[in-house]
Protein backbone atom coordinates (compact mmCIF):
# COMPACT_ATOMS: atom_id res chain seq x y z
CA UNK A 1 0.00 0.00 0.00
CA UNK A 2 1.20 3.26 -1.08
CA UNK A 3 1.54 6.14 1.48
CA UNK A 4 0.54 9.18 -0.23
CA UNK A 5 1.43 11.49 2.80
CA UNK A 6 4.73 10.47 3.26
CA UNK A 7 5.23 11.84 -0.42
CA UNK A 8 6.52 15.76 -0.18
CA UNK A 9 4.40 18.68 -1.82
CA UNK A 10 7.53 19.65 -3.30
CA UNK A 11 9.45 20.24 -6.73
CA UNK A 12 11.13 16.97 -7.58
CA UNK A 13 11.76 13.29 -9.46
CA UNK A 14 9.53 10.06 -8.60
CA UNK A 15 10.68 6.21 -9.17
CA UNK A 16 8.59 3.52 -9.57
CA UNK A 17 9.68 0.60 -8.40
CA UNK A 18 8.57 -3.23 -9.02
CA UNK A 19 8.67 -5.98 -6.57
CA UNK A 20 12.20 -7.05 -7.30
CA UNK A 21 13.15 -3.47 -6.52
CA UNK A 22 14.02 -2.82 -10.41
CA UNK A 23 13.36 0.67 -11.44
CA UNK A 24 10.79 0.64 -14.10
CA UNK A 25 9.60 4.77 -14.40
CA UNK A 26 10.97 7.91 -13.22
CA UNK A 27 8.96 11.22 -14.05
CA UNK A 28 9.02 14.88 -12.86
CA UNK A 29 6.67 17.05 -11.81
CA UNK A 30 6.35 20.70 -9.55
CA UNK A 31 4.36 18.60 -7.30
CA UNK A 32 5.85 14.74 -6.15
CA UNK A 33 2.76 14.21 -4.24
CA UNK A 34 0.01 15.16 -6.56
CA UNK A 35 1.37 13.83 -9.68
CA UNK A 36 1.86 10.12 -7.77
CA UNK A 37 -1.72 10.31 -6.79
CA UNK A 38 -2.61 11.02 -10.38
CA UNK A 39 -0.55 7.83 -11.04
CA UNK A 40 -3.34 5.32 -8.49
CA UNK A 41 -6.45 7.24 -7.52
CA UNK A 42 -9.21 7.69 -10.44
CA UNK A 43 -8.50 7.61 -14.14
CA UNK A 44 -6.44 11.53 -14.20
CA UNK A 45 -4.30 9.42 -16.54
CA UNK A 46 -5.52 7.44 -19.41
CA UNK A 47 -2.35 6.80 -20.90
CA UNK A 48 -1.85 3.02 -21.98
CA UNK A 49 1.03 2.02 -19.52
CA UNK A 50 -0.36 3.68 -16.52
CA UNK A 51 -2.28 0.43 -15.96
CA UNK A 52 0.80 -1.74 -16.04
CA UNK A 53 2.44 0.87 -14.03
CA UNK A 54 -0.27 0.64 -11.35
CA UNK A 55 -0.11 -2.67 -11.43
CA UNK A 56 3.46 -3.57 -10.86
CA UNK A 57 4.29 -0.59 -8.63
CA UNK A 58 5.30 -1.90 -5.13
CA UNK A 59 7.03 1.02 -3.82
CA UNK A 60 7.98 4.49 -4.80
CA UNK A 61 11.25 6.43 -3.93
CA UNK A 62 11.63 10.85 -4.50
CA UNK A 63 14.05 13.27 -4.90
CA UNK A 64 13.39 17.19 -4.20
CA UNK A 65 15.17 19.50 -6.31
CA UNK A 66 15.29 23.23 -6.10
CA UNK A 67 14.08 23.82 -9.31
CA UNK A 68 11.93 22.50 -12.17
CA UNK A 69 15.23 22.80 -14.55
CA UNK A 70 17.20 20.70 -12.16
CA UNK A 71 14.45 18.18 -12.13
CA UNK A 72 14.27 17.76 -16.01
CA UNK A 73 18.32 17.13 -15.75
CA UNK A 74 17.52 14.79 -13.01
CA UNK A 75 15.13 12.50 -14.89
CA UNK A 76 16.91 12.41 -17.85
CA UNK A 77 20.11 11.13 -16.32
CA UNK A 78 18.30 8.66 -14.10
CA UNK A 79 16.63 7.68 -17.13
CA UNK A 80 19.36 7.50 -19.29
CA UNK A 81 21.63 5.16 -16.64
CA UNK A 82 18.89 3.16 -15.35
CA UNK A 83 16.94 2.54 -18.53
CA UNK A 84 13.36 1.76 -16.78
CA UNK A 85 11.13 -0.05 -19.39
CA UNK A 86 7.83 2.26 -19.22
CA UNK A 87 10.47 5.54 -20.29
CA UNK A 88 11.25 6.59 -23.61
CA UNK A 89 14.98 5.79 -23.58
CA UNK A 90 17.24 8.16 -26.04
CA UNK A 91 20.32 5.85 -27.55
CA UNK A 92 23.93 7.09 -27.67
CA UNK A 93 24.77 5.30 -30.78
CA UNK A 94 25.26 8.72 -32.36
CA UNK A 95 26.86 11.38 -30.18
CA UNK A 96 27.14 14.73 -30.22
CA UNK A 97 28.73 16.91 -29.24
CA UNK A 98 29.07 19.31 -26.45
CA UNK A 99 30.80 22.63 -25.14
CA UNK A 100 31.98 22.21 -21.68
CA UNK A 101 32.46 24.72 -18.70
CA UNK A 102 33.74 22.77 -15.89
CA UNK A 103 32.54 23.42 -12.18
CA UNK A 104 35.52 24.97 -10.95
CA UNK A 105 36.56 28.03 -8.77
CA UNK A 106 38.30 29.20 -12.70
CA UNK A 107 36.91 26.94 -14.95
CA UNK A 108 38.04 25.67 -18.30
CA UNK A 109 36.57 25.42 -21.80
CA UNK A 110 36.22 22.10 -23.56
CA UNK A 111 34.40 19.57 -25.71
CA UNK A 112 32.12 16.63 -24.24
CA UNK A 113 30.14 14.17 -25.70
CA UNK A 114 28.41 12.90 -22.51
CA UNK A 115 25.95 15.09 -20.01
CA UNK A 116 27.56 14.66 -16.53
CA UNK A 117 27.66 16.22 -12.97
CA UNK A 118 31.13 17.90 -14.16
CA UNK A 119 29.87 21.13 -15.66
CA UNK A 120 27.39 23.64 -17.69
CA UNK A 121 26.95 21.78 -20.81
CA UNK A 122 25.88 23.98 -23.95
CA UNK A 123 24.14 22.36 -27.52
CA UNK A 124 24.11 19.94 -28.57
CA UNK A 125 25.55 20.62 -31.90
CA UNK A 126 25.99 18.41 -35.19
CA UNK A 127 29.30 19.38 -36.43
CA UNK A 128 32.63 18.63 -34.39
CA UNK A 129 34.65 20.87 -35.81
CA UNK A 130 32.51 23.78 -35.50
CA UNK A 131 32.50 22.65 -31.45
CA UNK A 132 36.51 22.12 -31.55
CA UNK A 133 37.05 25.67 -33.82
CA UNK A 134 34.95 27.94 -31.52
CA UNK A 135 36.25 25.78 -28.74
CA UNK A 136 39.38 26.35 -29.85
CA UNK A 137 38.17 30.70 -30.86
CA UNK A 138 36.91 31.70 -27.56
CA UNK A 139 40.08 30.11 -25.17
CA UNK A 140 41.90 32.19 -27.51
CA UNK A 141 40.12 35.51 -27.91
CA UNK A 142 39.21 35.20 -23.69
CA UNK A 143 43.03 33.28 -22.91
CA UNK A 144 41.57 31.01 -20.75
CA UNK A 145 43.13 28.24 -18.52
CA UNK A 146 44.19 25.03 -20.89
CA UNK A 147 44.99 22.66 -18.21
CA UNK A 148 42.12 20.28 -16.94
CA UNK A 149 43.81 18.65 -14.03
CA UNK A 150 44.88 20.35 -11.25
CA UNK A 151 45.48 23.98 -11.17
CA UNK A 152 49.09 24.44 -10.98
CA UNK A 153 50.75 27.10 -8.47
CA UNK A 154 52.67 28.51 -11.11
CA UNK A 155 52.70 29.61 -14.38
CA UNK A 156 53.57 27.41 -17.35
CA UNK A 157 54.53 28.15 -20.77
CA UNK A 158 50.86 28.57 -22.54
CA UNK A 159 51.48 32.28 -20.10
CA UNK A 160 54.73 33.03 -21.73
CA UNK A 161 53.42 32.59 -25.22
CA UNK A 162 50.44 35.18 -23.88
CA UNK A 163 48.22 31.82 -24.86
CA UNK A 164 46.75 32.09 -21.22
CA UNK A 165 46.47 34.75 -18.88
CA UNK A 166 47.49 32.81 -15.72
CA UNK A 167 44.52 32.90 -13.92
CA UNK A 168 46.58 29.95 -11.32
CA UNK A 169 49.34 32.69 -10.00
CA UNK A 170 47.98 36.23 -11.55
CA UNK A 171 45.59 38.10 -8.71
CA UNK A 172 44.69 40.79 -11.45
CA UNK A 173 42.94 37.62 -13.39
CA UNK A 174 41.46 35.85 -10.87
CA UNK A 175 39.86 38.94 -10.16
CA UNK A 176 38.47 39.45 -13.84
CA UNK A 177 38.17 35.60 -14.56
CA UNK A 178 34.54 35.25 -13.63
CA UNK A 179 33.51 38.01 -15.78
CA UNK A 180 35.07 36.37 -18.51
CA UNK A 181 33.46 32.90 -17.56
CA UNK A 182 29.98 34.86 -17.77
CA UNK A 183 30.52 36.81 -20.71
CA UNK A 184 30.92 32.82 -22.63
CA UNK A 185 28.22 31.63 -21.09
CA UNK A 186 26.07 34.70 -22.25
CA UNK A 187 27.48 34.26 -26.03
CA UNK A 188 26.68 30.68 -25.98
CA UNK A 189 23.38 30.78 -24.50
CA UNK A 190 22.51 33.46 -26.91
CA UNK A 191 22.81 30.60 -30.42
CA UNK A 192 23.96 31.84 -33.64
CA UNK A 193 22.77 35.00 -33.44
CA UNK A 194 23.61 35.46 -29.87
CA UNK A 195 27.40 34.67 -30.94
CA UNK A 196 27.79 36.57 -34.01
CA UNK A 197 26.19 39.53 -32.30
CA UNK A 198 28.11 39.02 -29.01
CA UNK A 199 31.05 38.21 -30.91
CA UNK A 200 31.17 41.94 -32.90
CA UNK A 201 30.40 43.80 -29.90
CA UNK A 202 33.44 42.31 -28.32
CA UNK A 203 35.53 42.93 -31.94
CA UNK A 204 34.52 46.22 -31.77
CA UNK A 205 35.38 47.38 -28.18
CA UNK A 206 39.28 45.29 -28.87
CA UNK A 207 39.34 47.27 -31.69
CA UNK A 208 38.57 50.84 -29.67
CA UNK A 209 41.17 49.40 -27.72
CA UNK A 210 43.65 48.89 -30.00
CA UNK A 211 44.25 45.66 -29.57
CA UNK A 212 43.96 44.67 -32.68
CA UNK A 213 45.44 41.33 -32.46
CA UNK A 214 42.62 40.34 -30.64
CA UNK A 215 40.31 42.08 -32.49
CA UNK A 216 41.40 39.61 -35.58
CA UNK A 217 40.96 36.43 -33.92
CA UNK A 218 37.04 37.39 -32.83
CA UNK A 219 37.11 38.88 -36.70
CA UNK A 220 37.87 35.04 -37.70
CA UNK A 221 36.02 33.66 -35.37
CA UNK A 222 32.98 35.39 -36.86
CA UNK A 223 33.31 34.54 -40.54
CA UNK A 224 33.96 31.16 -39.55
CA UNK A 225 30.66 30.69 -37.64
CA UNK A 226 28.69 32.79 -40.90
CA UNK A 227 30.45 30.05 -43.60
CA UNK A 228 29.21 27.04 -41.40
CA UNK A 229 25.61 28.74 -41.43
CA UNK A 230 26.30 28.85 -44.88
CA UNK A 231 27.07 25.35 -45.52
CA UNK A 232 23.07 24.47 -44.39
CA UNK A 233 20.46 24.21 -47.56
CA UNK A 234 18.73 27.44 -48.72
CA UNK A 235 15.12 27.35 -48.52
CA UNK A 236 14.03 30.41 -50.15
CA UNK A 237 11.64 30.64 -46.81
CA UNK A 238 11.94 34.03 -45.41
CA UNK A 239 10.03 33.21 -42.00
CA UNK A 240 10.66 32.90 -38.34
CA UNK A 241 13.34 30.41 -37.16
CA UNK A 242 11.80 27.34 -36.34
CA UNK A 243 12.36 23.48 -35.38
CA UNK A 244 10.63 21.37 -37.00
CA UNK A 245 10.47 17.75 -35.07
CA UNK A 246 9.66 14.22 -36.80
CA UNK A 247 9.45 10.68 -35.54
CA UNK A 248 9.26 7.79 -36.70
CA UNK A 249 9.28 4.15 -34.59
CA UNK A 250 8.40 0.17 -35.42
CA UNK A 251 7.41 -1.77 -31.93
CA UNK A 252 10.07 -1.06 -29.52
CA UNK A 253 12.18 0.91 -31.47
CA UNK A 254 12.48 4.36 -33.08
CA UNK A 255 14.33 7.85 -34.52
CA UNK A 256 13.22 11.02 -34.07
CA UNK A 257 15.05 14.28 -36.48
CA UNK A 258 14.69 17.88 -35.25
CA UNK A 259 15.60 19.87 -38.15
CA UNK A 260 16.58 23.18 -37.77
CA UNK A 261 15.70 26.63 -39.67
CA UNK A 262 18.29 29.61 -39.29
CA UNK A 263 17.22 32.59 -41.13
CA UNK A 264 16.03 31.02 -44.35
CA UNK A 265 18.81 28.06 -44.34
CA UNK A 266 18.77 24.57 -42.68
CA UNK A 267 21.75 25.06 -40.43
CA UNK A 268 21.30 21.50 -39.29
CA UNK A 269 19.36 17.88 -38.09
CA UNK A 270 19.47 16.73 -34.97
CA UNK A 271 19.19 13.04 -35.18
CA UNK A 272 19.13 9.93 -32.50
CA UNK A 273 17.37 6.51 -32.04
CA UNK A 274 15.39 5.36 -29.35
CA UNK A 275 13.51 2.52 -27.47
CA UNK A 276 10.27 2.90 -25.92
CA UNK A 277 7.80 -0.38 -24.97
CA UNK A 278 5.31 -0.76 -27.46
CA UNK A 279 2.32 0.31 -25.01
CA UNK A 280 3.14 3.72 -24.90
CA UNK A 281 1.39 5.85 -27.40
CA UNK A 282 3.05 8.12 -29.51
CA UNK A 283 1.81 10.97 -27.55
CA UNK A 284 3.86 10.07 -24.63
CA UNK A 285 6.60 9.57 -27.17
CA UNK A 286 6.76 12.70 -28.05
CA UNK A 287 6.41 14.54 -25.42
CA UNK A 288 9.18 12.53 -23.54
CA UNK A 289 11.49 12.81 -26.26
CA UNK A 290 10.77 16.76 -26.47
CA UNK A 291 11.12 16.98 -23.08
CA UNK A 292 14.67 14.68 -22.74
CA UNK A 293 15.90 17.22 -26.21
CA UNK A 294 15.52 20.21 -24.68
CA UNK A 295 16.26 20.24 -21.01
CA UNK A 296 19.89 18.96 -22.56
CA UNK A 297 20.23 22.02 -25.51
CA UNK A 298 20.58 25.03 -25.21
CA UNK A 299 19.95 26.39 -28.63
CA UNK A 300 16.66 28.37 -28.33
CA UNK A 301 17.62 30.46 -31.22
CA UNK A 302 13.99 29.59 -32.61
CA UNK A 303 10.48 31.25 -32.74
CA UNK A 304 8.05 28.11 -33.57
CA UNK A 305 8.04 24.65 -33.25
CA UNK A 306 6.51 22.21 -35.78
CA UNK A 307 4.76 19.07 -34.68
CA UNK A 308 2.90 16.63 -36.29
CA UNK A 309 0.67 15.88 -33.26
CA UNK A 310 -2.40 17.35 -31.65
CA UNK A 311 -0.59 17.70 -27.63
CA UNK A 312 0.50 21.63 -28.85
CA UNK A 313 -1.12 22.87 -25.92
CA UNK A 314 0.29 20.40 -23.44
CA UNK A 315 3.90 20.43 -25.00
CA UNK A 316 3.89 24.42 -24.99
CA UNK A 317 2.93 23.98 -21.05
CA UNK A 318 5.18 21.32 -20.09
CA UNK A 319 8.66 22.21 -21.76
CA UNK A 320 8.46 26.32 -23.24
CA UNK A 321 6.58 27.49 -20.94
CA UNK A 322 8.58 30.12 -19.48
CA UNK A 323 9.84 30.83 -23.04
CA UNK A 324 8.43 32.71 -25.94
CA UNK A 325 7.98 29.71 -28.52
CA UNK A 326 4.78 28.99 -30.37
CA UNK A 327 4.34 25.03 -30.60
CA UNK A 328 2.09 24.72 -34.05
CA UNK A 329 1.23 21.53 -35.66
CA UNK A 330 2.22 20.64 -39.47
CA UNK A 331 -0.47 20.91 -42.08
CA UNK A 332 0.39 19.76 -45.87
CA UNK A 333 0.42 22.08 -48.59
CA UNK A 334 2.91 24.49 -46.75
CA UNK A 335 6.14 25.02 -46.07
CA UNK A 336 6.50 23.76 -42.92
CA UNK A 337 5.36 20.25 -44.30
CA UNK A 338 8.20 20.51 -46.75
CA UNK A 339 10.61 21.10 -43.53
CA UNK A 340 8.55 17.84 -42.09
CA UNK A 341 8.99 15.77 -44.42
CA UNK A 342 13.08 16.10 -45.06
CA UNK A 343 13.38 16.03 -41.19
CA UNK A 344 10.84 12.57 -41.18
CA UNK A 345 12.99 11.17 -43.92
CA UNK A 346 16.04 11.46 -41.85
CA UNK A 347 14.22 10.04 -38.94
CA UNK A 348 13.11 6.89 -41.42
CA UNK A 349 16.71 6.40 -42.40
CA UNK A 350 18.49 6.14 -39.30
CA UNK A 351 15.78 3.96 -37.74
CA UNK A 352 15.90 1.73 -41.07
CA UNK A 353 19.50 1.70 -40.93
CA UNK A 354 19.71 0.49 -37.15
CA UNK A 355 17.66 -2.17 -38.46
CA UNK A 356 19.45 -3.07 -41.43
CA UNK A 357 17.33 -2.30 -43.58
CA UNK A 358 16.96 0.13 -46.15
CA UNK A 359 14.95 3.23 -46.06
CA UNK A 360 12.65 4.08 -49.08
CA UNK A 361 11.32 7.37 -50.02
CA UNK A 362 7.47 8.06 -50.09
CA UNK A 363 8.09 9.29 -53.37
CA UNK A 364 9.57 6.48 -55.13
CA UNK A 365 6.75 3.82 -53.67
CA UNK A 366 3.79 6.30 -54.76
CA UNK A 367 5.89 6.60 -58.19
CA UNK A 368 5.68 2.59 -58.14
CA UNK A 369 2.10 2.54 -57.40
CA UNK A 370 0.93 5.27 -59.64
CA UNK A 371 2.89 3.46 -62.85
CA UNK A 372 2.59 -0.35 -60.99
CA UNK A 373 5.85 -1.13 -61.45
CA UNK A 374 7.04 -4.76 -60.63
CA UNK A 375 10.34 -3.43 -58.86
CA UNK A 376 10.94 -0.56 -56.56
CA UNK A 377 12.12 2.64 -58.82
CA UNK A 378 15.47 2.99 -56.61
CA UNK A 379 17.69 3.84 -59.06
CA UNK A 380 15.83 6.61 -61.89
CA UNK A 381 17.82 8.55 -65.06
CA UNK A 382 16.90 11.33 -66.77
CA UNK A 383 18.36 11.83 -70.06
CA UNK A 384 17.91 15.14 -72.25
CA UNK A 385 19.83 16.73 -75.03
CA UNK A 386 20.74 20.04 -75.90
CA UNK A 387 21.86 22.09 -78.90
CA UNK A 388 21.21 25.48 -80.40
CA UNK A 389 19.77 24.98 -84.29
CA UNK A 390 21.72 21.67 -84.68
CA UNK A 391 25.35 22.79 -83.61
CA UNK A 392 26.79 22.53 -79.89
CA UNK A 393 24.92 19.37 -79.54
CA UNK A 394 25.89 17.92 -75.70
CA UNK A 395 23.92 15.03 -73.41
CA UNK A 396 23.15 15.08 -70.11
CA UNK A 397 22.60 11.66 -67.67
CA UNK A 398 21.29 12.76 -64.47
CA UNK A 399 20.39 10.20 -61.80
CA UNK A 400 18.29 9.81 -58.69
CA UNK A 401 18.53 7.69 -55.81
CA UNK A 402 15.96 7.07 -53.53
CA UNK A 403 13.85 9.98 -54.98
CA UNK A 404 16.86 12.19 -54.26
CA UNK A 405 19.55 13.53 -56.75
CA UNK A 406 22.98 11.74 -57.29
CA UNK A 407 24.93 14.36 -58.64
CA UNK A 408 28.23 12.16 -58.18
CA UNK A 409 26.63 10.08 -60.66
CA UNK A 410 25.90 12.86 -63.17
CA UNK A 411 27.05 12.42 -66.97
CA UNK A 412 27.48 14.74 -69.84
CA UNK A 413 28.22 13.92 -73.53
CA UNK A 414 29.78 16.03 -76.15
CA UNK A 415 28.42 14.78 -79.37
CA UNK A 416 29.10 17.63 -81.95
CA UNK A 417 29.64 14.63 -84.54
CA UNK A 418 25.97 13.70 -84.31
CA UNK A 419 24.26 17.07 -84.91
CA UNK A 420 20.93 17.84 -85.34
CA UNK A 421 19.58 14.62 -84.26
CA UNK A 422 17.99 13.81 -81.40
CA UNK A 423 17.09 9.99 -81.56
CA UNK A 424 20.52 9.13 -82.43
CA UNK A 425 21.59 11.72 -79.65
CA UNK A 426 19.68 9.92 -76.97
CA UNK A 427 20.64 6.06 -77.77
CA UNK A 428 23.87 7.39 -77.73
CA UNK A 429 24.13 8.65 -74.09
CA UNK A 430 21.85 5.78 -72.86
CA UNK A 431 24.15 3.20 -74.16
CA UNK A 432 27.34 4.65 -72.89
CA UNK A 433 26.08 5.16 -69.82
CA UNK A 434 24.27 1.50 -69.41
CA UNK A 435 27.40 0.26 -70.37
CA UNK A 436 28.76 1.16 -67.13
CA UNK A 437 25.86 2.24 -64.45
CA UNK A 438 22.80 0.54 -63.70
CA UNK A 439 19.06 1.68 -63.42
CA UNK A 440 15.56 1.09 -62.24
CA UNK A 441 13.59 3.00 -64.83
CA UNK A 442 14.54 5.77 -67.38
CA UNK A 443 12.60 9.16 -67.52
CA UNK A 444 13.19 10.53 -71.31
CA UNK A 445 12.92 13.98 -71.99
CA UNK A 446 10.85 13.62 -75.34
CA UNK A 447 8.25 11.76 -77.06
CA UNK A 448 7.28 8.77 -78.76
CA UNK A 449 10.17 9.01 -81.21
CA UNK A 450 12.53 9.86 -78.44
CA UNK A 451 11.38 6.78 -76.34
CA UNK A 452 11.48 4.25 -79.68
CA UNK A 453 14.99 4.95 -79.79
CA UNK A 454 15.91 4.22 -76.20
CA UNK A 455 13.76 0.90 -76.08
CA UNK A 456 16.23 0.08 -78.81
CA UNK A 457 19.09 -0.08 -77.06
CA UNK A 458 17.76 -1.02 -73.67
CA UNK A 459 16.52 -4.32 -75.41
CA UNK A 460 20.22 -4.75 -76.94
CA UNK A 461 21.16 -4.68 -73.66
CA UNK A 462 19.46 -6.98 -72.77
CA UNK A 463 18.71 -4.75 -69.61
CA UNK A 464 15.40 -5.05 -67.72
CA UNK A 465 14.11 -1.41 -67.05
CA UNK A 466 10.79 1.07 -67.12
CA UNK A 467 10.91 3.46 -69.86
CA UNK A 468 9.14 6.86 -69.99
CA UNK A 469 9.06 9.85 -71.79
CA UNK A 470 7.57 12.67 -70.68
CA UNK A 471 6.71 15.46 -73.45
CA UNK A 472 7.53 18.76 -72.69
CA UNK A 473 4.14 20.67 -74.14
CA UNK A 474 1.63 18.63 -72.62
CA UNK A 475 3.61 17.08 -69.62
CA UNK A 476 1.86 13.70 -71.37
CA UNK A 477 3.82 10.21 -70.00
CA UNK A 478 4.47 7.30 -72.49
CA UNK A 479 5.20 4.35 -71.09
CA UNK A 480 7.90 1.72 -73.18
CA UNK A 481 4.90 0.40 -75.18
CA UNK A 482 3.64 3.77 -76.33
CA UNK A 483 0.73 4.34 -74.32
CA UNK A 484 -0.20 7.32 -72.77
CA UNK A 485 -0.66 7.06 -68.69
CA UNK A 486 -2.97 9.25 -67.13
CA UNK A 487 -0.90 10.85 -63.95
CA UNK A 488 -2.65 12.43 -61.07
CA UNK A 489 -0.31 15.50 -60.87
CA UNK A 490 -1.03 15.97 -56.90
CA UNK A 491 0.90 12.39 -56.33
CA UNK A 492 4.60 12.98 -54.76
CA UNK A 493 5.03 10.25 -56.97
CA UNK A 494 4.70 12.67 -60.57
CA UNK A 495 6.34 15.23 -58.73
CA UNK A 496 9.33 13.09 -58.93
CA UNK A 497 8.84 12.04 -62.57
CA UNK A 498 9.07 15.72 -63.47
CA UNK A 499 11.48 17.08 -60.96
CA UNK A 500 13.86 14.31 -62.65
CA UNK A 501 12.61 15.33 -66.35
CA UNK A 502 12.88 19.56 -65.63
CA UNK A 503 16.98 18.10 -63.59
CA UNK A 504 17.80 16.63 -66.79
CA UNK A 505 16.99 19.91 -68.87
CA UNK A 506 18.79 21.99 -66.29
CA UNK A 507 21.30 20.05 -66.68
CA UNK A 508 22.40 19.75 -70.25
CA UNK A 509 21.34 23.38 -70.95
CA UNK A 510 24.04 24.89 -68.21
CA UNK A 511 26.84 22.51 -69.51
CA UNK A 512 25.68 23.62 -73.52
CA UNK A 513 26.39 27.26 -71.87
CA UNK A 514 29.40 26.49 -70.17
CA UNK A 515 30.47 24.65 -73.71
CA UNK A 516 29.34 27.95 -75.53
CA UNK A 517 31.25 30.25 -73.20
CA UNK A 518 34.26 28.46 -74.12
CA UNK A 519 33.80 28.91 -77.44
CA UNK A 520 33.10 32.75 -77.59
CA UNK A 521 36.09 33.19 -75.10
CA UNK A 522 38.35 31.45 -78.17
CA UNK A 523 37.16 33.67 -80.24
CA UNK A 524 34.69 31.64 -82.46
CA UNK A 525 31.31 33.16 -82.14
CA UNK A 526 29.13 32.62 -84.67
CA UNK A 527 25.61 34.17 -85.92
CA UNK A 528 23.85 31.17 -84.07
CA UNK A 529 25.05 32.12 -80.75
CA UNK A 530 24.18 35.28 -81.11
CA UNK A 531 20.78 34.65 -82.04
CA UNK A 532 20.08 32.11 -78.55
Amino acid sequence: MIDFESIPDKTGIYIFRDKDNKIIYIGKANSIKQRVKQYFIGNQDTRPQIEFIRRETETIDFSITDSESQALLLEYNLIKKHKPKYNVKLKDSSKYPYIMISNEDYPYLSTAYDIDGKGIFFGPFTSGLYVKTLVESLNRIYRLRSCKKILPKKTCIEYQMLKCAGVCAVEEEQRVYKEKIQKIKNILNGGTRGILAAMSDEMNTSAKNEDFERAVVIRDTISFVRKEMRKGKKTGIKDKNKDVFSFVREKNSGAFSILKLRNGTIHEIFTKRFSANVIIDDQTVIGEILSEYYVTTTDFDFDVLVINTSDEDFIKKEIFQNKKITVKRVQEKTSDYQLYETAYENACTALYFSLNRKFIAKSVLQLQKDLLLEKIPENILGLDISHVNGEWTSGAVVSFKNGKPMKSMYRYYNLEKIGNNDYLALSTILKRYLEKYQADMIIIDGGLGQLSSCMKIVKELNKEIAVFALAKRFDILYDSRGNEIMLNGRTSGAALIKAVRDESHRFANKLRKIKMEKIKTNGRKSKNIAED
